[in-house]
């Protein structure tokens, strides 16, 4: 019982304090990627989607969503800054028509996105966050680089990668649900994200830091 009321104050901390105490939010924009409809609704692929809805049914917005254009948006209030959420819903390998789209829109510059995405080369569970850098083969990556260049964040959701297998069958693989153990682990994951969302949001470097302090546990 004592630990678990370590653990709720930190998250309370994360959720409430850590941008305004840390200084101003650097993100605009927050672009969760996947495709849309039901037949791709809870895929590997569709992490970035799974980790918008899972943001605000933590902050207590709900499934809040206005179809406009080529995407799905909401908008959350962090550290006092209103930031705009986007779910493209172009497919996964146009996803850069959506982001150009509402940067151009909203005013918001390459540097001020983050955008949420699966990442095949990171364990299931795990969690990385990072600016610039290369697509990883990623399609929705590559199509973002195109329309706003590759200087962005990026938090990359650990998905696992099926190991011996070929181009084909990992593409399969990112198109295909979680197993019942596999469920598990990513929702503890989700609700880790969501409910300190507001870290990944202001200072890179301290946002790994304490992130690093969450994935280890020693909070």
């Amino acid at each position: 019982m004592r630990k678990r009321k370590r653990r709720n104050s930190f998250w309370g901390r994360l959720r409430d304090d850590i941008v305004s105490s840390g200084g101003s939010v650097k993100i605009g924009l927050v672009v969760g990627l996947g495709n849309p409809g039901k037949r791709y609704g809870g895929t590997r692929h569709n992490a970035g989607f799974a980790v918008l809805d899972r943001v605000l049914d933590v902050c207590g917005v709900g499934d809040v969503w206005s179809e406009k254009g080529d995407g799905d948006h909401s908008r959350i209030t962090v550290g006092g800054r209103e930031v705009n959420l986007l779910k493209p819903t172009t497919m996964m390998n146009n996803s850069g028509v959506a982001v150009g789209r509402a940067c151009r829109y909203s005013g918001v510059l390459p540097h001020e996105v983050l955008v949420v995405h699966d990442d095949i080369d990171i364990l299931l569970g795990d969690v990385r966050v990072k600016e610039g850098g290369g697509d990883g083969g990623h399609n929705g990556l590559k199509s973002i680089d195109c329309a706003i260049g590759k200087g962005y964040r990026r938090l990359r959701c650990g998905v696992g990668r099926p190991l011996g297998r070929g181009e084909g069958d990992v593409a399969h693989y990112v198109l295909s649900r979680f197993s019942r153990d596999e469920l598990k682990i990513w929702e503890e994951e989700l609700e880790k994200i969501a409910k300190s969302f507001s870290l990944f949001m202001g200072d890179l470097l301290e946002a790994k830091k304490v992130w690093g302090r969450v994935r280890e546990g020693s909070f």
